[in-house]
């Protein structure tokens, strides 16, 4: 391999994840550039750092799991390679990953030469490729510049659907096995970024480059029957497909009209991307409504909220701002309404910035693009669900503290609370990081070590069963794996303490 091919880890459990970085790092071949302890994670370093050659992820992950992470890698950043390492054999959990194009599947637990020989089967794969231009690589790596296609070289940028996003029903594939589409892009190289799909022709010259664009936007339109939004811009002499492709895109977002089909030749018109705070763009919502958030009026929420777009999508307002108002009024909203609660804590979804996307990636009108929007600010009011849950699960580790003597099951705690066992043992996991059970054991072991301390003279079969323990070979299992020592071992160091002491 001519160069260190670069690897992201995505794994919750911290040991494993050092472990999974160490066998990778122990060829000189491969270099861990960043270990992730999520799918959010992983994103967010993505969003701001250099996109990595390979990613590794688990699937069973808190935040963010790693099938959710997948689909949003194969939208997103399709160039890169992604294997996924679990300790489910389950076969739903493989036919998903497979739908996302994962390259491989590893099962825990991990086999260094295993792991290795994987990565060296896709690096090969890798180089294979990079001796071939592609234009998806291109436009995510810095330093490809295009290949020598003619006098000049130019760049197409467009979408299915309204702009920024793209339809999610369509993609490259769709396009690809359209005959039509593909006659007409012959000769040109296509791509996918950000939610937009770039095409860079073997074009000849300014005008033969505006046909084109005619010729191109005219398909998408009759084809799929939606808005098309198409640009076109001459790449500037020595400047890379990324650079190019985000200077498109920028363009784009300052231009172009929600529900508006736009087919733009950047190459006459000279743009000026005023460089404005957003947030001195945005409708503060007012007192009205938040009064109305706060007392669980929906009807009348969804009446203000709706006339506050409705009135800002009617002024034509640009996508880009649109959508910005939208991101910011609803954490506005979600703000106020913790706020108007008397725990003051709600919770905000964790995926509520990707739902609001996908509502304006999905909306074929103004009127569906309103309702998906105030179906996400409504799942707000669900959060004070969440607030009393964390309430409940507090009354739960209370019972547990208070009756650890007697037999506690999840069984017996649901038919208490009102859940079903498997529900209320998720639930309380989360509030406290163990299972009931695991808590209930937890607790039953503090008790003994202050039962042991305070009598040098315990008898530990008599302890066991009073703490609700089956025998006392059991208990002193666990108290040894709780401990790292046995009963007796915990008591003579107890012993030798208070004669320090004294």
């Amino acid at each position: 391999m001519e160069r260190i091919v670069s690897v992201l880890i995505v794994e919750d459990e911290i040991e494993i994840c050092r472990a999974l970085a160490d066998m990778v790092n122990s060829s000189p071949c491969f270099s861990v550039i960043y270990c992730a302890e999520n799918g959010r994670d992983a994103l967010n370093y993505l969003s701001k750092n250099t996109v990595p050659d390979i990613i590794m992820t688990d699937i069973r992950m808190p935040v963010m799991d790693g099938i959710t992470l997948l689909s949003v890698l194969n939208s997103r950043w399709p160039c890169i390679k992604t294997i996924v390492i679990s300790g489910y054999s389950d076969f739903a959990y493989a036919q998903k990953a497979i739908k996302y194009g994962v390259c491989d599947y590893i099962l825990k637990p991990l086999n260094e030469q295993n792991c290795l020989a994987t990565l060296e089967s896709i690096a090969r794969a890798l180089t294979d490729e990079e001796k071939v231009f592609n234009l998806n690589k291109a436009i995510y790596h810095n330093g490809v510049y295009p290949p020598d296609i003619g006098r000049y070289s130019f760049l197409f940028a467009f979408c299915i659907g309204m702009y920024p996003y793209v339809i999610n029903t369509k993609r490259s594939n769709d396009l690809t096995s359209d005959k039509n589409f593909r006659e007409t892009i012959k000769d040109a190289y296509l791509g996918y970024k950000d939610g937009l799909y770039y095409l860079l022709p073997n074009l000849g010259t300014v005008e033969e480059a505006r046909k084109y664009l005619k010729r191109i936007t005219q398909l998408l339109k009759q084809r799929y029957e939606l808005p098309a939004t198409i640009v076109m811009d001459t790449l500037q002499h020595g400047e890379d497909l990324l650079s190019a492709a985000n200077r498109l895109e920028k363009k784009l977002r300052a231009t172009i009209i929600a529900f508006r089909p736009v087919s733009m030749d950047l190459t006459q018109t000279s743009y000026v991307i005023e460089q404005s705070n957003p947030y001195e763009l945005l409708v503060i919502i007012d007192h009205e409504l938040v009064l109305a958030l706060g007392q669980s009026k929906y009807n009348l929420f969804q009446e203000k909220l709706f006339d506050v777009l409705n009135t800002q999508l009617a002024q034509n307002v640009p996508c880009d701002i649109l959508h910005k108002r939208v991101m910011y009024q609803y954490v506005y909203t979600a703000q106020r309404i913790s706020l108007s609660i008397s725990s003051g804590n709600i919770p905000i979804p964790y995926d509520w910035e990707n739902k609001i996307n996908v509502a304006f990636s999905n909306s074929l009108s103004r009127e569906q693009l309103l309702q998906e929007v105030l179906n996400i600010y409504l799942e707000l009011f669900t959060s004070n669900a969440s607030v009393k849950n964390q309430d409940i699960m507090r009354e739960v580790e209370r019972f547990i503290e208070d009756n650890y003597t007697e037999r506690i099951t999840n069984q017996m705690l649901a038919k208490r609370f009102g859940f079903v066992p498997s529900y209320i043992s998720q639930r309380f996991r989360e509030y406290n990081g163990l299972s009931p059970c695991d808590y209930l054991t937890k607790v039953r072991i503090q008790n003994a070590c202050c039962q042991i301390q305070t009598d040098d003279h315990v008898n530990f079969c008599e302890l066991s069963a009073s703490l609700g323990f089956a025998n006392s070979s059991y208990f002193s299992k666990i108290f040894k794996k709780q401990t790292g020592m046995t009963p007796s071992e915990y008591r003579s160091k107890a012993q030798s303490r208070k004669l320090l002491d004294t």
